[in-house]
């Protein structure tokens, strides 16, 4: 019997991964509030994860965890939300945020699931305000 419970066990995380499903560079800055970040978050990740606990996090970056557990596979989504800097057209900065999105689990299902989030995410903040590049940082004096 201990061999059967060994070979469940390899067999179970054996299936478990961690991916990051960044936006394709260039990554935009959303000039947006923490709020309304926040918000754009946690809109995108209840409906897909419906069945799932979703909970506050706070590292490495403020935003959501949504964690579904069925008999074989518990599935996670992290989505953040992170402070950056952009650059309008005009040479000015603005501060806002980018995301990012994250899954473990059974890989199949929780890529899915963290696409379909991050497309959300991206389309909510596009509504509010249009993405800026990256805003070079300037070197410490």
């Amino acid at each position: 019997m201990p061999i059967a419970a060994l070979l469940l066990f390899l067999l179970l995380t054996a299936c478990e991964s961690t991916v990051t499903e960044a936006e394709p560079e260039p990554q935009l800055v959303y000039p947006i509030s923490a709020n309304v970040a926040d918000s754009i978050v946690l809109n995108a990740i209840r409906p897909e994860m419906e069945r799932a606990t979703v909970q506050r996090v706070s590292a490495p970056h403020m935003g959501y965890k949504a964690t579904a557990v069925n008999a074989t596979d518990t599935v996670a989504v992290l989505a953040y939300r992170i402070q950056a800097v952009g650059r309008r057209s005009n040479g000015s900065t603005t501060p806002g945020f980018l995301f990012d999105v994250r899954h473990s689990g059974d890989s199949a299902k929780a890529a899915a699931a963290a696409k379909r989030i991050r497309t959300r995410i991206l389309a909510a903040a596009q509504r509010e305000a249009g993405g800026l590049p990256i805003a070079p940082q300037q070197p410490e004096d």
